[in-house]
């Protein structure tokens, strides 16, 4: 397994991976999924600032993690 920068190439995995988690469950506190556009632009904007980083085993995404600011989601 490596450890890796997200990229904006990156955001259609990483969006199958979330989509779950707001579709079913409410530890995102979002309501709905954002688009594949979104995510992208979520990566600009976090990885600007913050690190934004990929688990990669075998070639595929296994997971992901990123820092970001407390308490900017309206749920």
């Amino acid at each position: 397994m490596e450890i890796q920068n997200v990229t904006i190439e990156d955001a259609e995995e990483l969006l199958n991976i979330y989509a779950p988690y707001v579709k079913y469950t409410a530890i995102t506190f979002e309501y709905d999924v954002p688009s594949v556009e979104e995510f992208r632009q979520r990566i600009v904007n976090i990885s600007d600032r913050y690190p934004y980083i990929k688990a990669v085993d075998n070639g595929q995404i296994v997971g992901y993690a990123y820092a970001g600011c407390f308490k900017d989601r309206g749920a």
